[in-house]
């Protein structure tokens, strides 16, 4: 029988990198009930666990994509895939488990992983209700700012979406090529599936992808491992933009320098987007060995 597959989904509350941080953990196959003797989260790296009967079992981790993919054997049971999705609001865990050898084993396994997956659920939700307002409830995977800008939608939107606009209040150089290598001018507007090439004013440079680019709505681009969104609307009599960083990598090096250090850079580049468009005052220093923490986050050449 080995094409038996077991589904499971669950929806969390929670954001998919807090799900799969918890997971990294270990903290799924201890919901079901298992001892971790050891495991080794990485590729190629093996795990080891105790049932409470005492039986043991261990198996190989073929896959892992940080917040969304989970694969590994199930020692002489198949292999598991675990997916998590975003769902605007949470996230939803999808558990796969095939090429089970017999029936017995895949209605056992059915009733193990519901119910360890249950089980994780409400653990993680109970946590996250008890440690509301606590440093430890906050979602370290994400962050939002809010701007407003006594500008047209289209100056605002231009300021986002061009080589030239960007240069203006972000960016020292940038290239743009679309899918055929070819180099957008200044003043052409990104497209989904172009590249760029960016450096700052200092010794710091950037490559990825225009994920998404809609006329005066929405520009979207890869930034590492992680995903920057930008949104805009008119309201009344400005332009409202909102700035999303997602996928921020919720380890202790991506508090700091992922999340605190880019919604530091961020915010001071948003503030300076509304000098240049209100006053055309760039507020960077022309001197890159003078660029300062606002520009370049936390790590400083020595000055003193």
């Amino acid at each position: 029988m080995k094409d038996a597959v077991i589904r499971i989904e669950k929806k969390f509350s929670l954001s998919a990198p807090r799900v799969f941080d918890a997971i990294r953990r270990g903290e799924l196959f201890q919901c079901c009930g298992k001892e971790i003797l050891f495991l080794e989260f990485a590729v190629g790296g093996s795990y080891s666990l105790k049932y409470k009967n005492g039986a043991d079992i261990e198996g190989k981790i073929l896959e892992i994509e940080p917040n969304k993919k989970f694969v590994f054997t199930w020692g002489q049971g198949g292999r598991v895939t675990i997916e998590l999705v975003g769902t605007g609001n949470g996230s939803m865990l999808k558990l796969t488990h095939k090429e089970i050898a017999d029936e017995s084993l895949q209605q056992r396994f059915t009733v193990g992983w519901t119910d360890g997956v249950d089980t994780f659920q409400e653990k993680l939700e109970k946590r996250h209700e008890e440690q509301v307002g606590s440093a430890e409830a906050y979602d370290w995977s994400k962050f939002e700012i809010n701007y407003f800008y006594p500008a047209s939608l289209e100056k605002v939107f231009q300021a986002w979406s061009t080589c030239h606009g960007l240069k203006s209040f972000f960016i020292g150089s940038i290239d743009v090529t679309n899918g055929a290598g070819i180099k957008r001018s200044d003043d052409e507007c990104f497209q989904n599936g172009d590249r760029y090439a960016w450096r700052w004013r200092h010794d710091f440079s950037a490559a990825g992808l225009i994920l998404d680019s809609k006329q005066n709505e929405q520009v979207q681009f890869s930034f590492g491992s992680m995903t920057v969104t930008v949104r805009m609307k008119r309201v009344a009599d400005a332009t409202w933009l909102q700035l999303t960083q997602t996928n921020i990598p919720t380890d202790s090096r991506g508090q700091v320098f992922s999340h605190m250090n880019c919604y530091l850079c961020w915010t001071f580049f948003l503030t300076n987007l509304k000098s240049v468009l209100m006053q055309g005052i760039d507020l960077r220093d022309s001197d890159p060995a003078r660029a300062s923490s606002f520009e370049i986050g936390y790590p400083l050449k020595e000055v003193w």
